[in-house]
């Protein structure tokens, strides 16, 4: 047997693994993943936000007096704070670089909540608003979602908080939330959203920044058709306004087409036949007009629109809706 190499020193292995580094890797995608899940688990806000809320949502359920044992789903408060919590988890943002199927199941969790949460008693509006108020930071998505939910279990609550949202200039809050303040009042409180509304529609020149007329449109239609109200002058002004941003009238001018009416055809036909209006706005209302009105009433305003139109494009649009619509 050969003699061995006697032991090296420790000196000359720790000078060794300081000349020849062994190569350093980055780590697989399933380890920076598991890191990322551990660090925002071992965030110090994270349970701070969580008791916060339950110290929150307690006091909500105590204010509620008689009213404290009947919350969502006949739980308690505590049952309350899991499903706020569950909803704000739910809408934490997913990884721009996950794949299509990781988004796909985010969406369907988030609708699926909301549907369910929907159908809460008022513990769980007064829980969601108050942790709306407590994110203000979160993305509008959540903030969103969290009004909904408010709104929709505490319709009567939310009404005087909705409307000041409305009308109110929040950088905190950006015109996305303040649209869909909008959009919630005129399906939650749909008398006052009318009363809000219509005189900011009807206002040419407004010294005040408000959500897009547009979206005031379809909230006053939103909230006409849920109040039962038959009386829609109000889109038959916007749609025959010139002077209206052109999105308002054609907004208008589509809803117009679903409630129909002797009042909504009148306004319709005065578009088709206005020479200053464009071309878009005249084709939706051509469309509108062959949704409500039948071929004998129908028929003659084409042929009218045929004599008087020399835009060939738009004649050819006319014949082919003569043609769909017309024996």
């Amino acid at each position: 047997m050969g003699r061995r190499s006697p032991p090296e020193p420790l000196s000359m292995k720790r000078t060794n693994a300081r000349r020849s580094p062994l190569p350093v890797w980055a780590p697989s995608r399933p380890v920076q993943d598991a890191r990322r899940r551990a660090e925002a688990h071992d965030r110090p806000h994270a349970s701070v936000l969580a008791g916060a809320l339950l110290a929150l949502l307690a006091a909500v359920a105590c204010s509620e007096g008689s009213q404290a044992g009947s919350t969502h789903a006949g739980g308690s408060a505590a049952q309350v704070a899991a499903d706020i919590e569950e909803l704000i988890e739910a809408y934490q943002p997913v990884d721009p670089v996950a794949t299509s199927d990781v988004h796909d199941r985010a969406l369907q969790r988030q609708r699926e909540l909301m549907e369910r949460l929907r159908g809460g008693d008022r513990a769980l509006g007064k829980a969601a608003l108050a942790a709306f108020r407590t994110h203000e930071r979160s993305p509008d998505q959540l903030r969103a979602a969290l009004l909904e939910v408010a709104a929709l279990c505490d319709p009567e609550g939310l009404a005087p908080v909705l409307e000041p949202m409305v009308t109110t200039y929040d950088p905190a809050l950006g015109l996305g939330l303040r649209t869909r303040a909008l959009e919630l009042l005129a399906q939650t409180s749909p008398e006052r959203a009318l009363t809000l509304i219509e005189p900011m529609l009807l206002t040419e020149r407004l010294v005040m920044t408000l959500p897009p007329r547009e979206a005031m449109v379809r909230a006053w239609a939103e909230a006409a058709r849920r109040s039962g109200r038959e009386d829609l002058a109000v889109l038959c002004d916007v749609a025959v306004d010139i002077a209206q941003p052109a999105d308002a009238r054609v907004a208008a001018v589509g809803e117009l087409g679903k409630a129909c009416g002797r009042q909504s055809a009148l306004a319709l036909e005065a578009v088709l036949f206005e020479a200053a209006s464009d071309a878009y706005l005249r084709r939706k209302a051509a469309q509108a007009l062959a949704t409500c009105l039948p071929p004998d009433e129908l028929c003659p305003l084409l042929e009218r629109a045929v004599a008087h139109e020399h835009d060939t494009v738009f004649l050819r649009f006319v014949g082919d809706l003569a043609a769909a619509h017309c024996p």
